[in-house]
């Protein structure tokens, strides 16, 4: 999944920034908080969409109910639908309540993405060699324990050779 990898390098690099936000509103993308309320829609994260059909004309809808971690992970999710999936976004937009789903291809390349924008390669290999834990590390980037497997294990499909003992499905859950 490079092409993954090198569409988020872009934004990286055209942008200046791994700030999802930032991105996205460099973009002209409209961010629209949801109208709900938590316990009418506990599992909503977020979701992007054409509003006109235009695929010039993308607007991200999201939970203000979220914490500081899913919300970046929710602005990294979409943004990387927006830089791989865009064709999809206009001709079929979905709403995300279970962003970790690893068995829905397109959900699983929107978080490969997410997990490539939030955390720096150097940055990982780095927490890695020096011995934190899967859990440790999250706590260090500010990003969710999944985020990591996603991470490490497309690095490994890219000819890294990370160790993935850590990575179990509880880091999915």
């Amino acid at each position: 999944m490079t092409y993954i990898y090198d569409a988020i390098q872009e934004l990286i690099n055209e942008y200046d920034t791994r700030d999802p936000l930032e991105i996205l509103k460099n973009m002209r993308v409209q961010i629209v908080p949801c109208n709900c309320q938590p316990q009418n829609v506990p599992s909503f994260y977020g979701m992007v969409t054409a509003p006109d059909g235009d695929p010039d004309y993308l607007a991200v809808i999201i939970n203000p109910h979220l914490d500081r971690e899913d919300t970046l992970l929710t602005y990294a999710h979409e943004l990387t639908h927006i830089a791989v999936d865009r064709e999809a976004i206009v001709s079929s937009p979905h709403r995300d309540c279970t962003i970790y789903n690893p068995n829905d291809r397109t959900e699983y390349r929107a978080n490969t993405g997410a997990a490539h924008l939030l955390i720096d390669d150097d940055e990982l290999i780095r927490l890695m060699e020096e011995g934190y834990d899967a859990f440790s590390i999250a706590g260090i980037l500010r990003v969710k324990p999944a985020l990591l497997g996603y991470k490490v294990l497309d690095l490994n499909r890219m000819g890294y050779d990370l160790p993935t003992g850590w990575i179990t499905n509880r880091l999915f859950g």
